[in-house]
Order: structure tokens, then sequence, then C-alpha cells
């Protein structure tokens, strides 16, 4: 697709190409997620294009411009979202994405330069000139000449975290004043390329991952220093899942030169977003949100804080956005009422269950010694459980004293027993219902009560009472 494009729309017949295209939204770039799906070399070029509600909040920061820069520019979304007037150069170093880049421009009548470079080495293989004319502009291959020019405004979505080999071969390179990174996150020389372009009332806006905020070593060092020079003027962090190909999150970096401030605006906008199938999407109100509280300049609760250099000093220069910005919301104080409400439903459906299951534990049997002994000790922990929570229950038959064991085992059945117990408890059979102290003797059954009246002769059973205890509540 790339070479074909490039014969269509320098070739002789290039502006009836370009009627093909007349009816289609101007504002749009036709060919970015086509190209981005099955033409771009992601893994190797770190090639993530700029969705159009980031193009269009990082115009209406950076404002218009008659002599603009789109460093990295890929398809060229960031341009097509700007004014179309004055002069526009364009930087990409993918060969693959140029053609579909130079449509873009010429289809608009934009006026400028494209050029093949690499920010990193400053070298530019290819030039092409374009001039407005009547309907599209012309696009002619030029000599590659290096570019002297300084911009007003700058704005880039440069590729992120890029691997270079052998950095500190750049060390001595005027552009790279600031700091040389590591081989791993040549983020920051694509912002210092771009400061040493800038007018001295220049605007560079840059789309870059939060890594360049913290990490530390190199670009600590490279951080401090573009603080203590007074130009990075507001981070803005942005919500994840933008990018159609990337989930991670990124912001923007406003950076000024002779600013008046010594301060940094710190906006987070993470929690700005509408999501739209996979993607979240920045809305018309949300980039209007944005681009206000840059121009307010001024603390908003949970959404925006400017930060002195002396904060920031006390931070060791990392500017993580939640050091600067808290997004907190307490938690509503509960009804502490309602709370131990449902504290005590929750105990009461607890008890109930134990209950049922020691109920139903009674009536098993273990098939093997193992499996029988385990039985009992299960029973023994929930039987310990259970009749604990019916206070103090006492069982005890009558003649028996204190110090002898009651027969109460092989006079009941363990679930008759805890049937009468529990029954006797959810009846509210308490002391104020006339129902004896648990250190009393029960006086259901006379001590001279005949026995052989409530057990048949030769049962072997005898008469017990059961004295208990609840508490008035239940």
């Amino acid at each position: 697709m790339p070479d074909a494009l490039m014969k269509k729309i320098t070739g002789p017949d290039a502006e009836a190409f370009f009627d093909l295209f007349k009816n289609e939204d101007p504002a749009t770039d036709y060919f970015r997620d086509y190209f981005q799906e099955n033409q771009s070399n992601r893994d190797a070029m770190k090639q993530d294009y700029t969705p159009d509600p980031v193009c269009e909040l990082v115009n209406k920061l950076a404002g218009n411009s008659e002599n603009t820069l789109d460093l990295c520019s890929g398809t060229g979304a960031l341009t097509v979202s700007s004014n179309w007037t004055g002069y526009h150069r364009c930087e990409e170093i993918s060969q693959r994405a140029l053609p579909v880049l130079l449509f873009n421009l010429a289809i608009r009548g934009i006026s400028g330069t494209v050029a093949n470079r690499d920010t990193i080495t400053s070298e530019t293989s290819r030039l092409w000139e374009l001039k407005k004319g009547d309907k599209y502009s012309s696009i002619t291959e030029t000599d590659p000449a290096k570019d002297s020019r300084k911009y007003d405004k700058i704005i880039s979505n440069p590729p992120y975290s890029l691997k270079i080999p052998n950095a500190k071969k750049y060390e001595h390179d005027e552009r790279f004043c600031y700091g040389i990174t590591p081989n791993g996150f040549s983020d920051y020389l694509f912002v210092e390329d771009a400061i040493y372009r800038l007018t001295d009332d220049g605007i560079a806006v840059f789309i870059l991952p939060h890594g360049v905020l913290f990490r530390g070593n190199r670009e600590e060092s490279i951080r401090k220093t573009l603080l203590q020079a007074n130009l990075i003027d507001a981070i803005i962090g942005l919500p994840d899942k933008m990018f159609l190909n990337t989930g991670i999150p990124v912001f923007i970096m406003i950076l000024r030169k002779n600013r008046s401030q010594d301060n940094v605006l710190f906006i987070d906008a993470s929690a700005e977003f509408e999501k739209h199938g996979k993607q979240n999407i920045l809305t018309s109100e949300q980039i209007d949100k944005i681009v206000a509280a840059v121009k307010l300049r001024s603390d908003v609760d949970r959404y925006a804080h400017v930060a002195t250099l002396a904060e920031i000093r006390d931070n060791d220069y990392n500017l993580n956005i939640p050091r600067y910005v808290s997004t907190y919301v307490p938690e509503p104080v509960e009804d502490l009422g309602e709370l131990f409400k449902d504290i005590r439903k929750i105990d009461q459906k607890i008890q109930k269950t134990k209950e049922d299951l020691y109920k139903t534990m009674i009536g098993m049997t273990g098939t093997t010694e193992a499996a029988a002994k385990d039985l009992r000790t299960a029973m023994d922990y929930f039987k310990e459980d259970v009749y604990g929570s019916i206070k103090d229950t006492e069982v005890q038959t009558e003649g028996d004293s204190k110090d002898q064991p009651s027969n109460i085992g092989t006079d009941l059945s363990e679930g008759h027993k805890l049937d009468r117990a529990l029954s006797n408890k959810r009846q509210g059979r308490n002391n104020r219902q006339g129902r004896p102290n648990r250190d009393e003797k029960c006086s259901n059954y006379p001590s001279n009560t005949d026995q052989s009246l409530l057990f048949p002769s030769g049962t072997g059973k005898s008469a017990a009472t059961i004295c208990l205890e609840v508490s008035d509540d239940d």
C-alpha cells in the first residue's frame, strides 16, 4: 500500500486521485488505523499513532502557530488536527509511513516540508516540499538539507522507551545538553531535540509514557536539570486504553522557554473518559475542562495542583502525578447502629449454621475407625461451640449432686437434648419469665416426684431437669 500510494500522489494524475476522497471528513486521518494494523512495525519502531481526541487536546494546549514542527509525526494525525495555515514541517523515520503522511498533508492543501529524519542522529535521508495549489498541495522531492529553522510550536508523540545502542556517544551533541538517557529509554532525547529547535517564546507539547516522570539515575538527572532550567510548565495525566494497540496510560508534558512562573501545574485527568468499545476516549467537554484548568493554573480538589520547585525538590525531583494530586475520596462513615445490627444478623446466621451442622452430625456414623474418630472430634468441637452459645446450660438428674456426673447422656439422645435446649432458648424462657436462676434447683419436678410416672418401669430412665439461662434479647 505505501508504495502504490506514493506513485499515486506524486504522479501526473495526483489531483484526480485526491478527488476520490473529497467527500471524506477533512479532520480525519484516513489511513491511520489501517496503516497501524497492517503496515506499521510496532515492535521495532514502537509505533502507536495518536488517537483523534488526544490530537485535539494537544493542539488546543499548544494553540495556533504560523510555524509548526510535528516531530515523529507518523501518518500526520497531530498536524491534521492543527490549523492548516502557515508553515508545517513533519519529520518521520519510517519510510512506510511517509506516503500516508504526504497524502494527508497534500489533500488538505498544507504548505511545508516532510523529512525522512532520524531524530536521535539528526540525519535526514529524504525531503519533500509541499506547495499549496488551488485544491491540493503539490509534492516535490528535494535535497535533504539540514533544517536550521526554529519553531514557535512543536508537537510530538515520539516512540515510547525506544532502545538505542550506545547512547553515550551523543553526549557531545549540543542538542542534548540536559543529559544523555540510558540505552533502553530514549524518551528524553526527543524532548531535548525539540527544546533545541524551539524559539525563545515557543511551546512544546509531548505525549509520553509515565516512566519518564519517576525513573531514576540518568533520567532523574535530566528531569532535575530541566526543572532547574524552568522549562517544564505542566504535567497532565490521561486515561489508559486510549490507543489502538496498547492500554498503557500516557501523559502530556508542556515545555516553555522563558517562563514567568517558577512552578509546575499537575493535572490528573485519568478518570476523564468515556468507553467506546475496547478504547477510552476524551469527550469535547473533558478536553475543554483540561484546557480550562491549564489556563486557570490553580489548585482544584482531586484534579489539579500547582507545585512549587521547592515542593518538587522535596520529592527528589520525582514528577509522578499522585505525589501532587490526590484523588482519594474518603468512604462515608457508616451508621454504627446499623453496622451492629448487620453484625448481629451475621452472627445469628453463623450460629444457626453451627447448630444445624451439629444436629446433622449426630445422625452420622463413621464407616471406619479413623472416620469415627474424626467425627467424634468434630462433634466435640461443635458441641462445645453450640452449647457455649446457650449460656451455661445445666443438665442435672434429680438427686445428683454437682460432684456427680450426670447420666443425661444415657437418659436422652444428644439430638433430643440439643432440641430441648435450643427450643427453650428460642422461646425466651429466661429468668424474667419466672424461671429459676442457673444456680437454683429447678422446680419443674419436685424432689419426691415418682419417677415411674415419667418413665415406664424397667426402662432404667430417671427424670431430669434442664436449667437454661438466656439473654433478654433472645
